[in-house]
């Protein structure tokens, strides 16, 4: 039993210490060698404390945000005041209390965690995936394609605000007759488009994917030809009528189009691979295990009575699985 506690302990035992010098004012940093930079009342900002601000601005912004004598120096003052507030829940009994520190455990722990992944990416990416890039454009070609995609025009009749069913049908088939005798298009569209970017686009549109269509729009598209017009279609924005203008079908870019999309997903997989191990490693590494009637005693604790709730059991067997799925 004891054994099973002993990490756990020596973090408890590190939290207090911590604290201990804060409340001295030596530091409000973890302990470590560094030299003072500012004091206030009991508590002091380190050169250290400075640099973990400053880690958190990306490198190249850090000049720009050090040159600037306001912004330094409201850092400075609310690193102080954090650390103020934060002697002032000591001395008055916080750090005693075991949801505070479990919060600060946890705090630590996730900080801990976030910084060995991010090292052992560091220390595990490659500086170059170009090799890796060629591979996905050539074993995954549909990973590299334009879409197929389609230009076209029309006008819009909207239904309703105040045009009723019926004055939008008569008014769309109006249009459709005048283009059978011979109307252009394009004069009709701004007589007649309810669109409302038609000011903007004359009621054109280019390479557009079918997906990305209404339903009977790109139904109907899809059986045109380039320069042919349709007839009235009704879907939920009202009545059209369409004009095909172009049909691109869809191609494999060039290795020099793709390269730097295929680098960025190689990349991107291999930093997923890199992640997806170290966890793995990290919940394989030792047995799962759950202290006898914890369950029990966390759900009493909270008032949770219903039938068919967790038990150490399930949460093993769920925990467990879990861990064999990764394997």
């Amino acid at each position: 039993m004891l054994k099973r506690k002993t990490g756990r302990v020596i973090a408890w035992l590190a939290i207090p210490l911590f604290f201990a010098q804060t409340a001295s004012g030596t530091s409000l940093g973890l302990p470590r060698d560094s030299e003072a930079f500012a004091y206030q009342g009991p508590v002091t900002v380190t050169q250290a404390d400075l640099d973990a601000y400053l880690d958190r601005i990306p490198e190249e912004h850090r000049g720009g945000f050090l040159l600037d004598n306001e912004r330094l120096a409201q850092a400075i003052e609310n690193l102080l005041l954090v650390r103020l507030l934060g002697h002032q829940a000591i001395e008055n009994g916080l750090l005693e209390e075991p949801v505070v520190q479990g919060s600060l455990y946890q705090t630590a722990m996730v900080y801990l965690a976030d910084e060995r992944r991010k090292r052992y990416l560091d220390e595990n990416m490659l500086d170059d995936y170009e090799q890796q890039a060629r591979e996905l454009y050539l074993t995954q070609p549909s990973m590299f394609e334009v879409p197929a995609s389609l230009s076209f025009s029309h006008i819009l009749v909207n239904r309703g605000q105040g045009r009723g069913e019926l004055e939008a049908m008569e008014r769309i088939f109006e249009v459709y007759e005048k283009l059978q005798d011979g109307a252009e298009f394009d004069a009709l569209v701004g007589e007649y488009s309810d669109d409302p970017y038609v000011d903007d686009n004359q009621g054109s549109y280019e390479n557009v994917a079918l997906d990305e269509l209404e339903g009977e729009v790109a139904q109907a598209l899809q059986l045109m030809q380039p320069g042919q017009i349709s007839e009235p279609v009704l879907s939920d924005h009202g009545w059209h009528i369409i004009r095909l203008d172009a049909r691109d079908d869809s191609r494999k870019l060039s290795w020099e189009e793709a390269e730097d999309q295929a680098r960025e997903i190689a990349r991107n997989q291999h930093r997923e691979e890199l992640v997806d191990s170290l966890y793995r490693d990290a919940l394989q590494a030792h047995p799962f295990r759950i202290e006898p009637g914890s369950v029990e005693k966390l759900l009493e604790r909270y008032g949770v009575r219903d039938a068919g709730r967790p038990t150490d059991d399930s949460i093993s067997e769920q925990a467990s699985g879990a861990d064999r799925q990764g394997e």
